[in-house]
């Protein structure tokens, strides 16, 4: 990693075009390199729409182990700082101080987070992870720091309602669909386990499944083979 980082910034002002993953990655590599910010584009990712789309969620439980008849917060990341479990812990603590058939899916790296009302499926292979999403009722989300944030993307191809941090590209993939709280509130916690509990029994959103169109793979492709056509040229 050390050695990455030496290299990469004169990689970077050698290279022609810079391609990064998103509006926000790209301001931050201008901020971080000062390059002019004409040489980099954004092409972002996307969701395998076949697979992450809306799936029978008492079917999904079963599969799982879960409880068909609770409600179910999903939680899709590893526990490294920048995630702030510590945060999500506060928030679904409030959560179920208000509510008590809410439960806490928790996955990522296989890394575990304790608690009552806490489950730690452990390592989900990909193929199952469709089928994880439409386990929830809510995807919560709480990063201060993504390049894109694929499982926001995912939760919303599946129609899971979303409730996220405010911050780095998350605004970006989300748009108008996913309920965005400011981390730096004073009253975060409280704004975010509202949201949830508003969510929690809504059902399929329609419009985040309309949203996560905007992302695909044919359009990555598409973009990213007009940038090198550009440069040809």
């Amino acid at each position: 990693m050390r050695l990455q980082w030496l290299l990469t910034p004169g990689g970077l002002r050698r290279a022609d075009r810079i391609i990064t993953i998103s509006e926000f990655t790209r301001r931050e590599v201008m901020r971080l390199t000062g390059i002019d910010g004409s040489r980099i584009v954004a092409v972002h990712l996307a969701t395998d729409r076949s697979q992450y789309r809306p799936l029978d969620r008492e079917e999904c439980r079963r599969r799982f182990g879960l409880a068909t008849g609770d409600r179910y917060i999903l939680v899709v990341a590893s526990n490294d700082e920048n995630k702030r479990m510590d945060l999500v812990r506060s928030v679904f603590d409030e959560v179920r101080r208000r509510r008590e058939d809410v439960r806490l899916i928790k996955i990522g790296y296989a890394e575990a987070l304790t608690g009552e009302g806490i489950v730690n499926p452990g390592w989900v292979p990909e193929s199952d992870m469709p089928a994880l999403y439409n386990c929830a009722n809510v995807f919560l989300n709480t990063s201060e720091y993504e390049g894109f944030c694929l499982p926001v993307l995912e939760a919303m191809s599946c129609g899971i309602p979303v409730v996220a941090a405010s911050r780095a590209s998350i605004p970006e993939v989300a748009g108008d669909c996913g309920k965005l709280i400011d981390i730096d509130a004073a009253d975060v916690v409280s704004q975010f386990a509202d949201s949830i509990l508003s969510r929690i029994d809504s059902g399929l959103d329609e419009a985040a499944i309309e949203r996560s169109k905007h992302f695909s793979w044919e359009k990555t492709a598409r973009d990213t083979l007009n940038i090198y056509r550009d440069l040809i040229d």
